[in-house]
Parts: structure tokens; C-alpha cells; sequence
């Protein structure tokens, strides 16, 4: 029974996945800004975070860079806001 749990998890994970890839909205930096985000030399961040705590996002042609922390870690290529809102819930669970 748990083996086709299992399975059924990893096909909805991949259905979920596929929707968001192929059907999302593309992320724009007028979003961030409505959501009260501030840009420095073409980086956009969240004022008021903790260092540990701060996402960097640099949008390029179709896409976005996406940072954690202010050591700058790199974290993923993306493009939409489903993806960004789900990453932005795991890091701050809080600000909902």
C-alpha cells in the first residue's frame, strides 16, 4: 500500500510541476515593487529582512536569478510566480 502512495505522490509532483512550468505567470519586477521591494543596482530585495533571511532576485531575458541570504547563495533560475511565492513561504512561513 505505502509503495502506491508513493507513486501517487510522485506523479501529482510532476503533474503540479509540469502546470507551473508550462502554465504560470511570469514573475515581473512591477510585482516585486507592488509588494514593497526595493531595487539597488538592479537587484531587487525585501527591506527589513534579516541577513539570513534575504532573497536577491536579478530578472534577466525571460527568467530571474534568485539568491538566499546576503552571502549570496545561489538557489535557482526561474520564471514565474508560483515558484517564487512557494520559495518566499518556505523561507518566511510567517508572512503569509
Amino acid at each position: 500500500m505505502k509503495k502506491i502512495y508513493n507513486w501517487l505522490f510522485k506523479i501529482a509532483l510532476k503533474v503540479i510541476s509540469i502546470n507551473i512550468v508550462k502554465y504560470g505567470t511570469q514573475l515581473t519586477p512591477d510585482y516585486l515593487i507592488k509588494k514593497g521591494w526595493i531595487v539597488t543596482d538592479g537587484i531587487y530585495t525585501e527591506p527589513g529582512v534579516k541577513d539570513r533571511d534575504l532573497i536577491s532576485i536579478r530578472f534577466e531575458k525571460s527568467y530571474y536569478r534568485v539568491w538566499h541570504s546576503s552571502r549570496r547563495v545561489f538557489i535557482a533560475l526561474e520564471c514565474t510566480v508560483e515558484w517564487f511565492e512557494a520559495y518566499y513561504l518556505i523561507i518566511h512561513p510567517s508572512n503569509r
